[in-house]
């Protein structure tokens, strides 16, 4: 959500993608640098004493980034500010995974059930940005703000949360980095996002081509619509195909299914073939969860779930400010033609790590700690 509302008020005030994709890019590499430490921090002192501090400052961040912007500062001015405002982003999804670990009788089922019901959020968020774009990006980031202030107040306020007081131990040499499970879950996360930060480039951009700005919020909302769907079909069952088989087979799908947007012209092709585009992403992203639920120490999970997080948005960024000037040059297709490859190779990278995991008992050693 604030991805994009960034996006839309930067390329209004600049009239360009190449500064937009620059500013998206420093708020999402901010956010994704700022991850592992933020996993440390809850894993440490707990949800409640580290989430509002940062919802406080990131809404102050956001309503300064439209400030310059609409002052006309430079680029550089900007991705100051879009820096700050991704650091600061509240690493709520972490201690709600935490959570999962810790109280849900069938894990599995449980991060199933996170993994897709995000996706309502993913749509909801570019619709709302989408309307509030339609008449002004700038309330579009505001709004952003002050989501992100009061769902954070919310989650901490609530009951649930203060089962997360955490650990109180310092950080060992190494944390949670020390397993090769984690190193190579990051390597493909990192792939993964490269192409979800293209098309979270190449969708609007479809869009604007189209005439139609506000449409850039349906393509994104029908991505997450796609991946919703994907993952309460993938929950459905039970899978006799263990985890490390599942993961490449689904980043090969995400590659299969994201490579007919390349020939899309217009809105009525673009918006069923968005939808099956996202198809693949959240069952990955359960996998991925499951992974780490069962290789990783309880008193590490936070900064492990960061890692694979903070992993997942660099990638993000490197692809929105490498699509940003690929499609001012070159045009929208080649958006969705690096994010096809991108998941390709980590489809491939996957499956090369397959062999060196075991997971029959439902938990594996350190020395098994791989895909």
């Amino acid at each position: 959500m604030a991805t994009l509302a960034i996006l839309l008020l930067i390329r209004q005030e600049k009239g360009s993608f190449t500064p937009a994709g620059l500013v998206v890019g420093a708020f999402t590499l901010a956010s994704a640098a700022a991850a592992p430490v933020q996993g440390t921090l809850l894993d440490r002192y707990g949800s409640r004493r580290v989430l509002a501090p940062f919802a406080i400052l990131q809404a102050g961040a956001l309503v300064a980034l439209v400030a310059m912007a609409r002052a006309g500062a430079p680029t550089a001015a900007l991705m100051v500010i879009g820096v700050a405002a991704g650091a600061l982003t509240p690493p709520v999804d972490a201690s709600v995974r935490v959570l999962w670990r810790d109280l849900a009788p069938d894990v599995e089922a449980a991060y199933q059930l996170d993994a897709s019901t995000q996706e309502v959020i993913w749509t909801a968020g570019p619709l709302l940005v989408a309307l509030a774009a339609s008449w002004a990006p700038a309330a579009a980031v505001l709004g952003t703000a002050a989501i992100v202030l009061g769902g954070t107040m919310l989650f901490v306020s609530a009951p649930l949360a203060q089962r997360s007081s955490g650990s109180g131990h310092s950080r060992r040499p190494g944390g949670a980095l020390a397993s090769p499970a984690l190193r190579l879950v990051m390597m493909i996360s990192v792939l993964a996002g490269l192409g979800v930060g293209s098309a979270e480039i190449g969708l609007p951009a479809l869009a604007l081509r189209a005439g139609a700005r506000g449409a850039s919020g349906v393509l994104l909302a029908s991505w997450s619509i796609g991946s919703m769907v994907g993952g309460f079909v993938y929950g459905l069952r039970r899978w006799r195909l263990p985890i490390s088989a599942r993961y490449p087979i689904l980043l090969g799908l995400i590659a299969a299914c994201t490579a007919p947007l390349i020939a899309a012209q217009g809105l009525a092709a673009a918006i069923p073939l968005s939808t099956l585009a996202g198809i693949g992403f959240a069952p990955v992203i359960s996998c991925q969860y499951l992974l780490l639920a069962k290789l990783i120490p309880r008193h590490l999970a936070a900064e492990a779930f960061m890692w694979t997080t903070a992993s997942l948005v660099a990638g993000i960024a490197a692809g929105s400010a490498l699509a940003g000037p690929m499609v001012q040059n070159l045009g929208v297709a080649s958006a969705f033609v690096v994010a096809c490859g991108v998941n390709a190779a980590a489809a491939v990278v996957a499956q090369a790590g397959r062999g060196r995991v075991r997971l029959s008992s439902g938990t594996a050693t350190p020395s098994e700690a791989s895909l």
